[in-house]
């Protein structure tokens, strides 16, 4: 029986130096993305999908994006003004095809992009990379949990560390060439299931079974956003309760990353909702 489990987010990659954040990816491939659309819908009046102008805004985050397609592609999202909520409503109704090809499009210069960024020389000083070295060389069992799409025994060859880490890739992941970006289940308009995860091939993760089995738990680089607290949700609610007692350790990026989660799993101990 694995004894640890491991649950890696977006901070990992970050943390041995690799450009993973949304941002870097957008401001990378923002316009290769367009000129993709163009091309294969013809460059008139630089013209692009409705979907575009809601992606095209000031956000960082992976999370940020799955918010942003659930809000467009839900009729639950309202405006303030009536008249344009019935604007948009025709609006993404009519341009279903174009919004699902842009869509794809994004997913396929994901997958291109954090393959150039896997391919980079790694942080070898960095807190990531000494905990991947501790795991390669640990007699513990381990049971990793990935929520990146990138490949942690690619950055382990970097290393020459000979083992070879199973994997539980909770987004799918870059070997298999099949990411998974979206949304969970939601009210959505028709035509729009291809934002679905579940649709896209998502399966329910062994990982809440398995956090509460574990007799220890390490969470590196996890934001503990909206998409992924859920799968947490429960096991916090466990240890709160005196249910359950792991041994935790938790990494984060800074005092602030550490303020922002402690925050959060402390609205859990004063019995309050932490997302609804």
């Amino acid at each position: 029986m694995k004894t640890t489990l491991v649950i890696l987010g977006n901070g990992f990659d970050l943390d041995l130096g690799l450009k993973t954040s949304y941002i870097d990816f957008w401001n990378s491939r923002k316009d290769i993305i367009k000129n993709t659309y163009w091309k294969k819908f013809g460059n008139y009046d630089n013209y692009l999908p409705p979907l575009a102008t809601s992606i095209d805004q000031v956000i960082y985050t992976w999370g940020d994006l799955e918010e942003i397609l659930r809000e467009y592609a839900s009729p639950e999202t309202k405006l303030e003004n009536q008249a344009l909520d019935i604007f948009r409503h025709i609006d993404v109704l009519n341009k279903v095809n174009i919004n699902e090809e842009y869509f794809r499009i994004i997913k396929q210069e994901i997958i291109n992009y954090l393959k150039e960024q896997q391919c980079q020389n790694i942080n070898e000083h960095s807190l990531a990379a000494q905990c991947l070295q501790q795991w390669g060389s640990s007699k513990d069992e381990l049971n990793i949990f990935n929520f990146n799409y990138t490949d942690i025994n690619e950055y382990a060859k970097k290393f020459n560390i000979n083992r070879n880490f199973e994997v539980n890739y909770i987004h799918g992941n870059l070997k298999n060439k099949n990411i998974i970006l979206g949304v969970g289940d939601a009210q959505l308009y028709e035509g729009y299931g291809f934002v679905l995860k579940k649709v896209q091939g998502a399966k329910i993760s062994p990982i809440e079974e398995a956090i509460l089995k574990a007799k220890k738990v390490i969470f590196f680089g996890v934001s503990f956003g909206f998409n992924d607290f859920q799968y947490f949700k429960e096991f916090f609610l466990a240890i709160k309760e005196g249910k359950l007692k792991t041994s935790i350790d938790i990494y984060t990026k800074d005092e602030h990353s550490a303020n922002d989660i402690f925050q959060r799993l402390s609205a859990i101990a004063s019995q309050k909702e932490i997302y609804s």
